[in-house]
């Protein structure tokens, strides 16, 4: 902050001489003195000017840097460099994408630079960098199973990349709570029913069974000595399901009976079946925050289907099977122009 003073020493002077009468002025500004004053007047606002001008440039600069940061146009997240090789200097991004590349660090995971260097993040970025170099010095890039593997990894970053940017325009919150409120309203409408089942071979001992019932025996002491299910395990337990989840002809015999009545033998292909409804309740939705991810999950898969299917369509795709196409001519020459 010199040069404020020093301004301020200028004016001094010079208001000290105008308070003088003005032909005294005039004698001492033609003077040797007053003229080395003027010189030395001149330059101190000269440097002034370009002063002035540079500490507005500086804070214009750094209020539109910060008008900016705040608008989102500069990155929030600091992106230093790290390294040097030669000339080439080497970020933090880059560092930490050659880390995810390697697997060495998950896909949303930030380190500082303070971090990647410590765990030795730099060093292998710095030696794949090099081996990179060297290779492209021994001209491995054209050979063919390399630049092979390029495109791959190419077209792989490039596929990745753009399913991305679909999933980022195509998903959204909003969506996974429309999904949700649709999927609540036909869960509401719903019921539950638990359903025990007893499963033999025959019509003739599946009617046996129901007379024993209609006599008194315990369905659950006929199910442990007579069911040939896998739920005979569970003494024919099936649990709590919406109609839609039962096995088929289970819903036509038994949705519409009351808790604790037994359905007659009917057949279906697991065998002969007797059911008794031991009880029934409304569907309760879960909550939202229970099924967001998902629903978003879900909403990230159709959208990559969604995806590929339409560019399938737009495009004229063709697999070619083995042996579908004639083989290629074999370039032949006349034996004449031959030289031995």
């Amino acid at each position: 902050m010199w040069f404020p003073l020093l301004v301020w020493k200028g004016v001094t002077i010079f208001f000290r001489y105008t308070g003088r009468s003005a032909r005294k002025v005039r004698r001492w500004l033609v003077s040797k003195d007053g003229a080395v004053f003027l010189s030395a007047f001149a330059l101190v606002l000269l440097f002034g000017a370009f002063w002035i001008m540079d500490t507005l440039r500086t804070g214009f600069s750094e209020a539109g840097e910060q008008e900016m940061a705040s608008n989102g146009d500069i990155p929030a997240v600091p992106n230093p460099i790290v390294a040097r090789i030669g000339t080439e200097t080497m970020r933090l991004n880059d560092v930490l994408e050659f880390a995810r590349q390697d697997g060495k660090l998950q896909a949303d995971e930030r380190l500082t630079a303070e971090e990647v260097i410590e765990r030795g993040l730099v060093e292998d970025a710095i030696d794949q960098t090099l081996l990179a170099r060297a290779a492209s010095d021994e001209g491995l890039v054209s050979d063919p199973e390399v630049r092979a593997k390029l495109t791959a990894a190419r077209n792989r970053i490039l596929a990745a990349a753009f399913l991305e940017s679909q999933v980022e325009e195509n998903v959204t919150e909003e969506m996974a709570r429309e999904l949700y409120q649709a999927q609540r309203r036909s869960m509401a409408s719903g019921e539950e029913i638990r359903l025990r089942e007893l499963v033999v071979a025959d019509a003739e001992t599946a009617m046996d069974i129901s007379a024993s019932l209609n006599a008194g025996l315990p369905f659950e002491e006929l199910i442990a000595n007579n069911s040939i299910a896998e739920s005979a395990a569970s003494v024919g337990d099936l649990g709590y399901r919406s109609l839609d989840r039962l096995p088929e002809g289970y819903a036509d015999q038994a949705g519409s009976l009351s808790a604790g009545l037994y359905t007659l033998p009917f057949q279906t292909e697991a065998g002969w079946v007797i059911l008794r409804v031991e009880g029934r309740q409304r569907i309760t939705p879960p909550a939202y925050s229970q099924l967001e991810d998902e629903l978003m999950e879900f909403l990230r898969l159709r959208t990559i289907d969604t995806t590929v299917a339409d560019l399938r369509e737009r495009s004229k795709v063709e697999v070619i099977e083995p042996g579908s196409l004639p083989p290629a001519p074999v370039e032949t020459r006349d034996p004449a122009t031959l030289r031995n």
